[in-house]
């Protein structure tokens, strides 16, 4: 009888810490469940946001037919009022024609020297970097600064050394300058006439200004960063 009361009791035991290790397993799975449905409930809510704002960016981004054509129509007529200009400047750029030498009401003048970025391709004048600095220098100092806005598209520095060497070697400034600013991006940098020269030897190359007028400061300004 005893030994059956033991083993009852042993049973009972047993039995009582199967259940308590069941109700910690269930009372850790309700917590895993209700963090789970959480997080995903957070993930899907995020997804939505990063979804929504992607159908809508591709939405802002979307072109109807009517507005392509219209584009097309704005880039054309802006890229011939550009092209009459430079056909009317005695060099060709999209700036309108100054005499050589400069104005005695102006005792500052500055020429910007550049490819494409300068000559505003696709742009209206005053979206054009060149213009935007042209702008801040003219507010603070007003009519007493002209700016020169001489670039070509496609031109790279030894387009730029070969223009200023054809029109200037022999004089004793670039136009009456006071300043020059040389405009180039990384795709600027073509050795063209120097093949199999390293890279370091063009970067010598691009200081001809300096070497031809050494009185003239010289500013080489990068386009990665826009006005």
């Amino acid at each position: 009888m005893k030994v059956m009361l033991d083993r009852n009791k042993k049973n009972s035991f047993a039995r009582f810490r199967v259940n308590k290790i069941m109700r910690f397993i269930r009372y850790r799975l309700s917590v895993l469940s209700v963090i789970g449905i959480i997080f995903f409930g957070l993930l899907i809510v995020v997804c939505g946001m990063f979804i929504g704002s992607l159908l809508q960016t591709l939405a802002d981004c979307s072109f109807s037919p009517n507005q392509i054509q219209a584009d097309l129509i704005k880039d054309k007529q802006l890229k011939q009022r550009h092209y009459q200009q430079a056909k009317e400047h005695p060099f060709g750029f999209n700036d309108f024609s100054r005499e050589e030498k400069k104005p005695s009401t102006v005792p500052t003048r500055i020429i910007i020297l550049g490819d494409s970025f300068v000559f505003g391709d696709g742009l209206e004048n005053d979206q054009i970097w060149s213009h935007k600095l042209e702008k801040k220098i003219q507010a603070k100092y007003g009519s007493q600064v002209e700016v020169l806005h001489w670039g070509r598209c496609g031109w790279g520095t030894i387009d730029q050394l070969e223009f200023v060497e054809q029109h200037f070697k022999d004089k004793e400034t670039i136009y009456d300058a006071d300043l020059i600013i040389l405009a180039f991006v990384t795709n600027d940098l073509d050795l063209k006439k120097f093949p199999g020269h390293p890279v370091r030897i063009y970067f010598r190359k691009v200081l001809w200004i300096e070497k031809l007028y050494p009185h003239f400061p010289l500013f080489f300004l990068s386009l990665e960063k826009t006005l």
